[in-house]
């Protein structure tokens, strides 16, 4: 007999000792973790949203410049708990520019949302915006995913020899990535948001420097 009622169930903590929430961890009518909601840099409002199935983390979602609007997208793959796939806003305009497919927890495919126009934003600074509404576990603005149909890579092949190469098969029918799909990719402390330049690879860096860490708060 379930002793848990139909609705959700959302329980709070507060890791700063400040008074105020900072996690919403939501538990779905059989008890089991469905979504967590964390607020990185305590201004009252979640930055980052964590969304689980039977219990298994799936997809994390986070604003790393805090303006309430998803840039980053992690997915996950529910039975083995390896990070699968990953999209970014590099420029923060609403529309994910960089896909990033990993196997067995490596980055092994990279690509660029214009592949023939890199993307630039020298002196980049954010609109002005109206002071947002949303409060305390509210839902982010979602991020507009132009990869949406790649979804997961589906075999490795390495050629061995002089100028070695890394092919990916991938759900969405892309060609095989060669030349410095190999390659780690960078961190995107490497790419400021006020001067970007398209790199030969870029990677993800799941919170805003600005922020507090929260890797003890994912637990």
């Amino acid at each position: 007999m379930s002793l848990w009622s139909p609705a959700a169930d959302v329980r709070t903590a507060d890791e700063n000792g400040d008074g105020h929430p900072d996690i919403w961890r939501t538990y779905d009518r059989e008890g089991q973790l469905s979504e967590v909601a964390i607020d990185t840099n305590f201004d009252g409002r979640a930055d980052v949203h964590e969304y689980y199935e039977r219990g298994a983390l799936v997809r994390r979602e986070s604003d790393r410049n805090f303006n309430d609007r998803v840039d980053l997208v992690q997915e996950f793959e529910p039975t083995t708990h390896e990070h699968v796939r990953s999209v970014v806003d590099v420029d923060f305009n609403g529309t994910a520019d960089l896909l990033v497919l990993f196997q067995g927890g490596q980055p092994v495919f990279s690509k660029w949302a214009h592949p023939v126009e890199p993307v630039v934003a020298i002196g980049f600074s954010a609109p002005d915006v109206e002071p947002s509404h949303r409060t305390a576990n509210d839902q982010l603005a979602p991020l507009q995913d132009p990869f949406r149909t790649d979804l997961s890579v589906r075999a490795v092949h390495v050629l061995v020899g002089a100028g070695d190469s890394v092919g990916l098969s991938t759900s969405g029918g892309l060609p095989a990535s060669c030349r410095g799909a190999a390659n780690p990719l960078a961190s995107s402390s490497d790419i400021p948001c006020f001067s970007v330049s398209r790199p030969a690879s870029a990677a993800i860096v799941p919170y805003s420097p600005r922020g507090p860490p929260a890797s003890s708060l994912l637990t």
